[in-house]
């Protein structure tokens, strides 16, 4: 694949330059039968960046809508972009053939992202990255087409990009009169994957333990229904970061004294289990209730995001109480540097979302993507909730399930 020409593991060199998305198209993705567009931020592209009431946005539908499929998606082109040979990997193949849509099998994914610096927000250049997977009947999965492009002028709404390279009907094409700019479009692309982290329901149907991290050494990941897996190298970094665990927990357990660490040692790795240590009691990880485990694995999601990457999260309010989820969402929208999407069946964060811009999405069982304009003084909470939304299901009225239960009677 052309995006992938670094190889695997290479080390890539951030230095000064950050990231966001400006905006997602999706198709082919498990329910979503057709292209939906998300904009995260204006159409246009201002030379200085500003992502203040731009920085979060949120995903509501019914069950069974696609809301799980734009996170799966990227979950797909992270890993497709970022790892060589990915694709020869039955696991990797079969994970995508679970999420692709059964009629066509093919998967459409196209990011347009900004290049910015992080020293002085000034944009330094506009990609979109646009390709097609392709599931054949022998159980593998291939790149059928791909795209990068570079856009011309600064409105990403009317669509000019002048293509750097293409690859389409086996044949890769690339603009050779300006070598730099080809160059310098594959890099991004695979900067822009890198800088992506992705969390999946661990409850899906389909195996997520495919999926990879990030090229570069990720934040510590911590499991909570097994012993963390860690470098003997890495441990004392390791230990610093669980230090910050503890200190996010404690907004949620004020009793928590510390994070006491188990561990053995087996061919260069250390295995560490949690202890939380409430001074009357002590309590393995794997024994907590499922909020504090939904929140421990959440963390570095949480920390990477406050820190400048683009996060993806399916089913951010499981088993959170809604008042922590709510003051978690405000958190993202008042003072993370990054950009957090996510999706959530919890509506009481509408309200907290509703005064931001391109911040909250509703996504209906046909795969329209509605985004939530201000209409006067309607609350879009109400207007959801009440089937007001175009695509919304939920014009449903207490009697409606009279028919089910008492039929007959």
């Amino acid at each position: 694949m052309i995006s992938n020409h670094n190889g695997d593991g290479e080390t890539l060199i951030m230095q000064d330059m950050k990231f966001f998305l400006c905006q997602l198209t999706i198709n082919g993705c498990r329910s979503i039968n057709k292209p939906i567009v998300m904009k995260f931020y204006n159409s246009v592209v201002k030379p200085n960046v500003n992502l203040d009431d731009t920085n979060v946005k949120a995903i509501f539908g019914s069950n069974g809508s696609g809301k799980t499929a734009i996170v799966a998606a990227m979950a797909i082109y992270k890993n497709v972009v970022l790892f060589k040979d990915k694709l020869a990997d039955p696991a990797f193949c079969k994970f995508i053939i679970d999420n692709i849509n059964k009629k066509d099998k093919e998967l459409f994914i196209e990011p347009v992202f900004a290049a910015y610096s992080s020293k002085n927000n000034k944009t330094i250049d506009v990609i979109s990255h646009s390709m097609i997977l392709k599931a054949g009947e022998d159980g593998l999965v291939r790149i059928s087409s791909e795209k990068i492009g570079c856009l011309i002028g600064n409105s990403i709404a009317k669509g000019r990009f002048k293509t750097c390279i293409e690859y389409k009907d086996g044949q890769t094409n690339n603009d050779f009169s300006n070598k730099d700019k080809v160059i310098e479009g594959l890099r991004y692309v695979k900067l822009f994957a890198n800088n992506l982290e992705v969390y999946m329901n661990n409850q899906l149907s389909s195996d997520c333990s495919c999926l990879n991290n990030s090229v570069e050494k990720p934040m510590f990941s911590f499991e909570a229904n097994k012993a963390d897996k860690v470098l003997k190298a890495d441990y004392p970094a390791y230990k610093k970061e669980v230090e910050r665990l503890v200190e996010f927990l404690r907004v949620f357990k004020h009793n928590l004294v510390d994070i006491d660490i188990e561990t053995k040692e087996d061919k260069g790795y250390i295995y560490c289990s949690k202890i939380l240590n409430y001074c009357e009691y002590r309590l393995n990880i794997e024994l907590e209730s499922t909020g504090i485990k939904k929140l421990v694995e959440l963390f570095y999601l949480i920390l990477a995001c406050s820190t400048g990457k683009i996060v993806f999260i399916d089913d951010l309010d499981a088993n959170i109480h809604d008042v922590y989820f709510t003051k978690l969402v405000d958190f993202f929208c008042l003072y993370s540097e990054g950009q957090m999407c996510f999706t959530a069946h919890e509506t009481n964060s509408i309200d907290v979302l509703k005064e931001y811009k391109y911040s909250l999405d509703f996504l209906s069982d046909d795969s329209t993507l509605t985004r939530w304009k201000k209409c006067g003084h309607n609350s879009p909470k109400f207007m959801y909730a009440n089937g007001l939304v175009e695509g919304s299901p939920f014009n449903v009225q207490p009697s409606d399930f009279i028919e089910p239960f008492f039929k007959g009677e």
